[in-house]
């Protein structure tokens, strides 16, 4: 998935572009389960979800994420 990112953003695509979920997991509320009658919170998964992999605040990967890629220039 990461580097499908780096290209997609070295070709001037969207930076979350496809990073979204059914409708229905953002507006419905789970009937059952752990979960019940929860939504997702998409924006705060995206947030923690680039975090952990090494990704700013506007989703282009850090410099060290980069090289540890083996993508440096």
């Amino acid at each position: 998935m990461e580097l499908g990112k780096v290209f997609n953003i070295r070709e001037g695509l969207g930076r979350r572009t496809g990073d979204s979920l059914p409708p229905r997991l953002l507006d419905t509320p789970l009937p059952e389960g752990g979960s019940r009658e929860r939504t997702v919170f998409l924006k705060t998964m995206l947030e923690e979800y680039y975090d952990l992999r090494g990704w700013n605040d506007r989703e282009v990967p850090l410099e060290i994420k980069i090289e540890e890629l083996g993508l440096s220039r």
